[in-house]
């Protein structure tokens, strides 16, 4: 017997429901009526009826005990239920139900049932009923049919379990059991409540998790971090994994403080947050979320409010569409560079390199360059930067340094640094790269390698201002140092002093030439100087624009 539903893919399941038992009703010797019972969310409920007000009856489910005693017989095959256990079960159904089953399933009329159950991995989850007003049993050849009818159900339901599985992975994250990207966009074009608000949720270790111990760990974090997550939901919300280490929900807005206290109580990991108001567009709230979250990362806060930033949102919005347009026009007065000197002590008769100091619509450096490469633009920025230092080389015969930062150290680096510099007609001394000392990790080490081979000197920026060591100096592929404003304001104290002296000489000895940054006063030079410090750049050779260099 071939399926009954072969061919019919594209036909909606209760109309194959309906469908197969309607085809029994009329085939089984005896049959006047019938049913089908689905198990859903552990309880059996109507998909079809035959002879019944099926719209009423679908308000009516059953344990599944109810269903004439196959659960507690361990019952497997067709059998027939007369009137005396027709009767025993009315009587043990509640009050409601039985008068819902007795009026639209016209329970006091049935004379005789034959019941087929169906199996799918050794678990009742459905049932053929057949039910006859006149007769009390049914004829034998009836047992066979029924269960010809029952092979075909069983079908059609493991075809039905089969769906709901790839829907079901579809939707949701293997790792997490959490909705996934695809599943928690679904929910929210279609979730309709007032008063609630988008929050983007990070796991900040993962990185670090993955890198020390390794996935599995990094994966258990991920697990437990979104088991407490999940436990702690409010009511009307619900929880999703993206890539990597980053959550996103929804939720009540009045919960949300409530929320995060009990993330800040109960994760053991470094998180950061960020909650806009879901006001309509979700992509929209989605946007606002994440710049609340990018503020609360980069102002080392755990969490922050979209509805609190709104004004700065909107300057960084407009900010954007300059820089495009800018990065968009081969000749952009508003981006432009600066260079301040870097000198000889003490008489700054000698300059070392010019730095160049990035300019553009009065933003600092540091945001513009965020900025870019939150909206992939860092690439293009970079090179433009690039271009405007190494023209100001061409055109002064001194070598210009550029500051770069841990994410424009990506792999075309090196590629557009050739490029530029064949461009200007210049060699690769004509520039120096100034990184810091975050930048130095094993995924952009060899990189930076790469740009020295090519003859460009490689400038350890910034060094002491978070956590440097004079270890660290024996291994990194650097020609210079430049020390943070830090070591300028504390130098001239007796135990400063004698730090400043033995970071000469260790830096001596490793032949690598050091700048002190942060020099404002006459008297800072004399006092460098005499500790045997040769170079320095800050306030007291403040930066000049290219086109009045001198």
């Amino acid at each position: 017997m071939l399926p009954l539903w072969e061919g019919f893919s594209t036909v909606p399941e209760e109309r194959l429901f309906q469908g197969l038992l309607e085809a029994a009703v009329s085939v089984v010797p005896g049959a006047e009526a019938g049913s089908i019972t689905l198990l859903l969310e552990g309880r059996f409920r109507f998909v079809a009826t035959v002879g019944y007000d099926r719209e009423a009856l679908q308000r009516v489910s059953f344990a599944p005990e109810e269903q004439w005693g196959f659960c507690r017989r361990g019952l497997s095959r067709v059998r027939q239920v007369g009137r005396p256990e027709i009767e025993a079960q009315r009587s043990a159904y509640d009050a409601a139900r039985g008068s819902l089953l007795e009026v639209a399933g016209r329970m006091g009329e049935i004379r005789s049932v034959l019941v087929a159950p169906v199996f799918h991995d050794g678990m009742e989850i459905a049932y053929l009923h057949l039910d006859s007003f006149s007769q009390e049993a049914f004829p034998s050849v009836a047992y066979e049919l029924i269960e010809a009818f029952a092979h075909q159900l069983g079908l059609l339901v493991s075809r039905r379990r089969w769906q709901e599985a790839l829907r079901w992975q579809a939707r949701h994250d293997p790792l997490t059991q959490l909705l996934n990207r695809h599943g928690f966009e679904e929910a929210v074009a279609a979730f309709q409540g007032p008063g609630h608000s988008l929050m983007v949720i990070e796991l900040e270790e993962l990185r670090r998790i993955n890198q020390r111990y390794g996935r599995p760990r990094a994966d258990q974090a991920l697990q437990h971090m979104a088991g407490v997550m999940a436990s702690s939901l409010p009511v009307s919300s619900f929880l999703s994994r993206w890539e990597g280490g980053t959550f996103v929900l929804v939720l009540p807005s009045e919960e949300a403080p409530r929320y995060l206290e009990g993330l800040r109580q109960q994760l053991p990991y470094a998180w950061r947050a960020g909650t806009a108001g879901l006001e309509g567009d979700w992509e929209a709230a989605l946007a606002h979320a994440d710049f609340a979250l990018r503020y609360a990362k980069s102002h080392r806060r755990d969490s922050a409010r979209f509805e609190d930033l709104r004004a700065l949102y909107e300057r960084q919005r407009v900010l954007l569409a300059e820089l495009e347009q800018a990065l968009a026009s081969l000749s952009a007065p508003a981006l432009r560079l600066e260079f301040q000197p870097v000198v000889a002590f003490p008489d700054a008769q000698q300059v070392l390199f010019l730095e160049a100091l990035l300019r553009f619509a009065e933003a600092p450096p540091l945001e513009v360059l965020a900025l870019a490469e939150q909206h992939g633009l860092l690439s293009a920025l970079t090179e433009r930067i690039l271009d405007l230092a190494l023209s100001e080389a061409a055109r002064r015969g001194q070598p210009v340094s550029v500051n770069l930062s841990p994410a424009q150290l990506h792999p075309l680096l090196p590629e557009a640094v050739a490029r530029t510099l064949a461009r200007h007609g210049l060699p690769a001394s004509s520039l120096v790269l100034e990184i810091v000392e975050a930048a130095f990790h094993e995924d952009c080490l060899g990189l930076i390698q790469h740009l020295r081979e090519m003859g460009m000197a490689i400038w350890l920026d910034d060094f002491g201002s978070g956590h440097s060591n004079f270890e660290r100096l024996l291994c990194l592929p650097i020609d210079g140092i430049k020390l943070s404003h830090s070591f300028a304001r504390h130098f001239t104290s007796p135990r400063g002093r004698y730090l400043a002296e033995g970071l000469v000489t260790i830096a001596r000895g490793l032949k690598l030439p050091v700048v002190v940054e942060g020099i404002e006063e006459p008297e800072q030079v004399k006092a460098f100087y005499s500790m045997g410090f040769s170079w320095g750049q800050g306030f007291l050779y403040r930066p000049f624009p290219s086109r009045s260099a001198s």
